[in-house]
């Protein structure tokens, strides 16, 4: 019989880690994207407080585009009320965080606001 097939454990193992790095990296580089948003924000809503007359339209423009850009989880509703996660049914409907418009479970932004959906 032939070892050819067989997965060297060693070997697995290098992939198991090289897979948990990989999603480790992937996280922080997404916990940084949010970061960077976020101070983009105050930096604006600083501007903004220090400008004089109709400019201040265009921060605002510019920090909501910006804040729809952090996720926000969505509100999830059932038709007969409250369960627990054991009761939970197959029939659910999904709110936007924001807006509270109904979001599709493959929708990574709400039709109606633009807020964009945290899934995790």
């Amino acid at each position: 019989m032939s070892n050819y097939f067989l997965i060297n454990p060693k070997e697995e193992r290098l992939n198991q880690l090289r897979e948990e790095a990989l999603n480790q990296m992937k996280q922080e580089f997404f916990l940084m994207e949010f970061d960077g948003i976020k101070r983009a924000v105050k930096y604006f809503k600083i501007i903004r407080k220090k400008r004089i007359g109709g400019t201040s339209d265009f921060y605002d423009l510019a920090i909501n585009a910006l804040e729809k850009q952090i996720p926000q989880k969505p509100h999830e509703h059932y038709h007969w009320g409250e369960f627990t996660k054991e009761e939970k049914l197959e029939n659910n409907q999904w709110f936007c965080g924001k807006c509270g418009w109904q979001i599709g479970e493959e929708d990574n932004y709400c039709n109606e606001c633009g807020q964009r959906v945290d899934w995790s």
